[in-house]
């Protein structure tokens, strides 16, 4: 094979769903006296507090910055993607993370979906703070990863990893045509609804 380049788009997005059920007003009637019960989404609605300055869940990677040799290394600045000219034999740093900011309003369940398929010659894992939900399909219909295996967050995460070693693997033999991509969304869900795949699934499943 040619060691022509060849281009490969990899996107990291965050998609946030806060709570699977917003406020709701229940009349239940004993005897001749109304007994009205009102339930409402815990935090008014919100899973992580509004303002920007106490609360924020965020999914970023750092600039992938090209080098003379066409190689790449990761830069300080945060990005919602990267786009790779792709070199057989030279692996592409990429760092998608998650952070939380402040304290959730319930305990929740984090997860991560990874959405495309590469080429052979190419390859990623994620780390072992991830465990993959069996039988669980992502709103975008992909993998979904859920954060050391159904631990509860309430309060800060900084910096989860999402893929081993930081990078997209790629070896000599690498074949890829056109243009692919590997996105990844991260999302919240209230743990009281249920085990992680009935979180999940009641709050983002198809």
């Amino acid at each position: 094979m040619s060691k022509r380049k060849t281009f490969l788009t990899i996107v990291a997005v965050m998609l946030v769903c806060c709570i699977a059920v917003t406020g709701t007003l229940a009349y239940l009637q004993a005897g001749t006296e109304e007994v009205k019960n009102t339930f409402v989404a815990a935090g008014g609605g919100n899973m992580i507090d509004p303002d920007p300055d106490k609360g924020a869940f965020t999914l970023k990677e750092h600039e992938a910055q090209k080098q003379a040799n066409g190689s790449y290394k990761l830069g300080e600045g945060l990005v919602n993607g990267n786009s790779y000219s792709v070199l057989p034999g030279t692996d592409l740093p990429k760092d998608p993370f998650i952070s939380i900011k402040g304290k959730t309003e319930v305990p929740a369940y984090l997860y991560v979906e990874i959405v495309g398929t590469l080429p052979s010659g190419m390859s990623y894992s994620v780390t072992s703070d991830w465990t993959m939900l069996d039988g669980v399909t992502g709103a975008n219909g992909g993998a979904v990863y859920v954060y050391r295996n159904g631990a509860l967050v309430t309060t800060d995460l900084a910096n989860v990893g999402i893929l081993a070693g930081d990078k997209v693997s790629v070896d000599n033999n690498v074949s890829v045509s056109g243009e692919v991509s590997l996105s990844f969304y991260g999302y919240l869900a209230q743990a009281s609804i249920g085990d992680t795949a009935a979180a999940y699934n009641a709050c983002f499943g198809k």
